[in-house]
């Protein structure tokens, strides 16, 4: 009786590496689907960085270096018999009549598993009107990393900043706001979004420090914003706010009666201050309100990551920029006839 073997091989294939040889392209759309020109593309490794077309799209030359990994071997376990004068394998490659061995064998493997699979190794960013948003490069052989769908929400007609300020003892918040849009615009109205109890919203104030418009051409006179009117407004909540519980408010700053020409920049500066109630009237102190803005998380004041759309660092302590303005925030909103020109609100979900 001939013998015969028992063995077991183990073929492991090793996938190779690759690049995406055409480099990266895309194409940048609003929520329309709308293409939008001008959106600055790059990549966070490097600065290397190019400006979408009028059709929206955009081509980066240099190839995203996608490694792949090792995938793990196959085992095939079978009985390999020395009887019948066929081919037979023993572990090391040896025959059974004690020569070496070599085979081709064709070995269908699944589909790698998504901790096997290419992972990126970078991030695109795009930057339109001062804002970011980012994502994983996508590990597609060809680089094209398909549509990108931004949420402008007006952000092409209005630009808005913020920084923070101090006045004494109390902080306050700088706010720029520029007119893109052809027509002029009147009836505007900032909208803060502050998080907060109802105890320490109770006595939260502002008064107007300082308030300018500068025209097109450079000239800056006063906006004749209403000062009085901007010390009575209170925060409001679209529901009750238990006692305790931190709840979510609006704070609207009319911006009447001014109107804001095409590249006209309003300048305005308030003072977070405390409300005093005396009797059945109310007044504003000198001192720190109870809510501190800049203290809490209050949605138009912190950072906000990619969870929430765009990346934003927060308003910074200082006016400056590389421009020499504040950042822009689009957490701050500007409302026009009840309708919101600008920015976006916890309701927004981004």
């Amino acid at each position: 009786m001939k013998p015969t073997f028992l063995a077991t091989i183990v073929l492991t294939a090793i996938l190779p590496s690759h690049a995406a040889s055409t480099g990266l392209c895309g194409t940048v759309v609003d929520r329309s689907g709308a293409p939008l020109q001008g959106v600055e593309v790059r990549l966070a490794s490097s600065e290397e960085s190019t400006l979408s077309g009028v059709d929206g799209s955009w081509h980066l030359e240099r190839t995203s270096s996608l490694r792949g990994k090792p995938h793990g071997g196959t085992t095939l376990p079978g009985n390999w018999s020395s009887a019948g004068g066929g081919f037979h394998v023993l572990p090391g490659g040896f025959r059974a009549d004690g020569r070496k061995a070599s085979a081709t064998s064709l070995l269908a493997l699944p589909a790698p598993s998504p901790r096997n699979a290419a992972s990126p190794t970078d991030t695109l960013v795009l930057r339109w009107k001062g804002l970011e948003t980012r994502s994983p490069i996508s590990p597609e052989p060809t680089g094209n990393q398909g549509v990108s769908q931004l949420d402008t929400s007006g952000f092409g007609h209005l630009d808005l900043r913020a920084s923070r300020i101090a006045h004494l003892d109390m902080s306050g918040i700088h706010l720029e706001l520029v007119n893109f849009d052809p027509l002029p615009k009147d009836s505007l109205v900032i909208r803060l979004h502050l998080d907060g109890t109802a105890k320490d919203l109770a006595d939260f104030a502002t008064s107007l420090d300082a308030a300018s418009i500068q025209d097109q051409a450079g000239f800056q006179k006063s906006a004749g914003l209403d000062g009085q009117a901007i010390s009575r407004t209170r925060p409001v909540t679209t529901s009750d706010c238990p006692e305790a519980s931190i709840c979510h408010w609006t704070f609207d700053v009319s911006l009447m009666p001014v109107k804001l020409e095409t590249s006209s920049r309003l300048r305005v500066d308030l003072i977070f201050r405390r409300r005093a109630f005396t009797g059945d009237t109310t007044g504003i102190e000198a001192t720190t309100a109870s809510h501190d803005p800049y203290a809490s998380r209050d949605w138009s004041f912190r950072a906000h990551g990619p969870s929430d759309g765009w990346y934003y660092l927060g308003i910074p302590a200082t006016n400056a920029d590389a421009a020499g303005s504040p950042p822009v925030n689009p957490y701050i909103q500007i409302v026009r006839g009840g309708h919101v020109v600008y920015g976006r609100g916890p309701q927004d979900g981004i």
